[in-house]
């Protein structure tokens, strides 16, 4: 078994950069591994290594993880054993590394045991566990993970819930003590190693940037007031669907409308951001305490300008707009030589709505297929080329369609 001086768990938090993070860490794989940080494909769903937050711990389970993951009562033992198998297997086989590094934003809520489970799991491998996380001023997290809830149909409204400010301290303390060391970084530009968070995550794990390939920044796309009634119906039209495949739809279908007709960030009212800030108070007083003594009196700078004193989030598209909407998603069908749904009637909102959201479901299903074999074509060239060459390949080119949402 290859030994590594450490393991080091990118935990998140969810809606910091996660997204960009992995998908810099798959393009670079190859790279990294040069400079001694393996990221292994085992235990990957998606972009994430969702099979360590999913199968290692036992016990309590996790509704929304075990639905993300899409693992069942009468499947977890068999996807834990195939997970520790493969990464057994894996790891064997791999070249000589300094960091065997694993991510997950699923990792961040935790508890004791399930830390105390990583670390006894993780110690076949090296002796050291490290954890590293950002964190987002808590108004701004919020106000995300608010978006991301209303997008995914889990929630409808879009007040600024605190959630459990105890539980999130708790997360975070729990990673600081049973970890060897516990790196707490701010998903916030001011504080970034050159305002970069690619930069500053090479940095926090070891590894030199300036050998590494840029990548474009994977970013998920927040919803928009004009957006809210046409993801509704996409969601009510995905029920059906696995969970962890909704995301390819929702994920394209935002930017899609935003490119054809444009949008309108949401809002939030700043007393309840700053209400909402304050609640975490607890937490930031700590994190000042241990990470920052000499910085802002909370950890984070509170700045609470760029909120409006009251939130106004009632832009809808017109009909009109949404007529040309389900003109465009028709004519795109056509193009693609699929037969488009016949014309909704054109004088009622909720059909027009009905069209456009039905009839994306196909074009973003032959659009992925063609990516995908695309993608496929591409990898197969490559090694080709390699091989004509004579050289190995250790670059890894991924495709992050499956991604979660978080």
């Amino acid at each position: 078994m290859t030994r590594f001086d450490r393991v080091l768990l990118h935990t998140g938090a969810p809606k910091t950069g996660s997204t960009s993070i992995q998908g810099f860490l798959w393009s670079s794989r190859g790279a990294l591994m040069k400079q001694g940080v393996y990221v292994p494909r085992a235990g990957r769903r998606g972009a994430q290594h969702m099979e360590v937050a999913a199968t290692l711990p036992l016990g309590h389970r996790r509704v929304g993880l075990d639905r993300r993951a899409n693992l069942r009562d009468d499947n977890i033992e068999g996807r834990r054993a195939a997970f520790i198998r493969d990464l057994d297997d894996e790891l064997a086989r791999a070249p000589k590394c300094h960091t065997l590094l694993l991510m997950s934003e699923d990792l961040f809520t935790c508890t004791k045991n399930a830390v105390q489970t990583y670390r006894e799991f993780f110690a076949r491998y090296a002796s050291r566990l490290e954890s590293l996380m950002y964190l987002r001023r808590q108004d701004r997290w919020l106000a995300s993970l608010t978006l991301q809830g209303r997008k995914s149909g889990a929630r409808q409204g879009l007040e600024l819930i605190p959630a459990t400010p105890k539980h999130y301290g708790s997360n975070i303390r729990i990673w600081n003590a049973e970890s060897d060391a516990c790196h707490i970084r701010r998903f916030e530009q001011e504080f970034l190693l050159n305002g970069d968070l690619i930069d500053d995550f090479c940095a926090t794990a070891g590894a030199d940037r300036a050998d590494l390939a840029t990548v474009a920044v994977h970013a998920n796309p927040a919803i928009m007031q004009e957006q809210l009634d046409l993801i509704d119906v996409l969601n009510r039209k995905l029920e059906r669907m696995p969970f962890y495949r909704r995301i390819r739809y929702r994920r394209t279908f935002i930017p899609f409308c935003a490119d054809i007709l444009g949008g309108t960030k949401i809002e939030f009212e700043r007393g309840a951001a700053v209400e909402a800030f304050e609640s975490y108070k607890g937490i930031n007083g700590w994190l000042r305490a241990t990470r920052d003594a000499a910085g802002p009196p909370l950890f984070f700078n509170a700045d609470f300008s760029d909120y409006p004193e009251v939130a106004r989030n009632d832009r809808r598209y017109t009909l009109d707009q949404l007529v040309h909407l389900q003109s465009v998603v028709a004519g795109r069908l056509r193009e693609l030589g699929l037969t488009a749904p016949p014309v909704a009637d054109q004088g009622s909102r909720d059909n027009v709505m009905n069209y456009i959201a039905s009839a994306f479901i196909p074009l973003r299903k032959v659009e992925f297929e063609s990516a995908r074999a695309l993608l496929k074509s591409r990898k197969a060239d490559e090694r080709k080329l390699a091989e004509d060459l004579g050289l190995s390949t250790t670059e890894d080119v991924s495709d992050f369609y499956d991604e979660d949402d978080g």
